[in-house]
């Protein structure tokens, strides 16, 4: 027990460093909630080789100053996967501009490719947040899933 108590005697002056990195640790481990929320949206239905035209209205906690990696692709009626944009990076700084452009809407225009199958399709976006280090271990994951209908 001797050499218990005199360890922990040495290191008592630094129990306080090891407590607050727990709470700092602690605090980011609990920040979950996700930064963008997709409210209503509208979509037209483009041909194959034309455009689909987006636009939703968009809820984003532009004060958590949080950064994004994003994708985007779509499933065409046969479940046919098309890659429409690459892993991409927007810093928070480039949020807040696109958000005072768009004043709290997302607008996109995508071109729908020549091959695409006619029918019921779904555009996909993957987005994962980083608000804080903890989240470039374990990002804030937002699946944001848009149906539409490529017409003949």
């Amino acid at each position: 027990m001797k050499p218990l108590n005199a360890f922990l005697c040495r290191w008592c002056p630094y129990a306080w460093m090891f407590g607050l990195w727990a709470v700092i640790l602690g605090t980011w481990g609990l920040d979950r909630e996700p930064p963008f929320v997709l409210g209503p949206y509208t979509v037209n239905s483009p041909a194959p080789g034309g455009v689909l035209v987006f636009d939703a209205q968009v809820t984003r906690q532009l004060e958590r100053q949080c950064s994004v990696q994003f994708s985007r692709h779509m499933f065409d009626s046969t479940g046919m996967r098309i890659d429409i944009a690459p892993l991409t990076n927007m810093s928070a700084e480039a949020l807040e501009n696109m958000d005072g452009v768009m004043d709290g809407r997302l607008k996109l225009r995508v071109s729908i490719p020549h091959g695409a199958s006619p029918g019921p399709a779904k555009f996909v976006t993957v987005l994962d947040y980083r608000c804080n280090p903890l989240h470039y271990v374990y990002p804030i994951h937002i699946l944001m899933t848009v149906d539409f209908e490529v017409v003949k």
